[in-house]
């Protein structure tokens, strides 16, 4: 987070160099809500949406679009590594803790792939439509 900080930290004249720029960054586990041994986590992804807010009003005016991607659960080695670590933390088995913790909330009960997270973010970067701000 604190490099995309640095790159929008700059001065309002110098704004206009990032005419047309999109930060599509993803974030896993629902940001907005709180989450079982994530208090870090779910700490900077607070930040990140911030961050995105202000920079979707701050560059709105040189026409700067910024979007935060939240999936939920994104299968990957890191949160295959969490299940085991989870289950101890918990007292319970690592089944409960997909179904239970982890995909609880869920739809359809499946996590979220970074095949689909890589959609979105093309979806993001291919449109130019400013209807995708996070305030429209």
């Amino acid at each position: 987070m604190s490099i995309l900080y640095r790159i929008v930290s700059v001065p309002e004249d110098d704004f206009s160099a990032f005419q047309k720029w999109i930060s599509t960054e993803r974030s896993t586990t629902p940001p907005k809500e709180a989450s079982m041994l994530k208090a870090p986590y779910v700490t900077a992804k607070h930040g990140l949406i911030g961050l995105c807010e202000v920079v979707a009003k701050e560059g709105a005016k040189h026409n700067v679009r910024a979007n935060v991607i939240c999936p939920g659960y994104v299968h990957t080695s890191l949160v295959d590594k969490q299940i085991p670590e989870q289950a101890k933390a918990l007292g319970i088995s690592e089944e409960d803790v997909v179904k239970k913790v982890m995909l609880k909330d869920t739809v359809d009960g499946e996590f979220t792939t970074t095949e689909d997270v890589a959609s979105v973010a093309l979806f993001f970067l291919k449109s130019c439509n400013i209807f995708l701000s996070p305030f429209s």
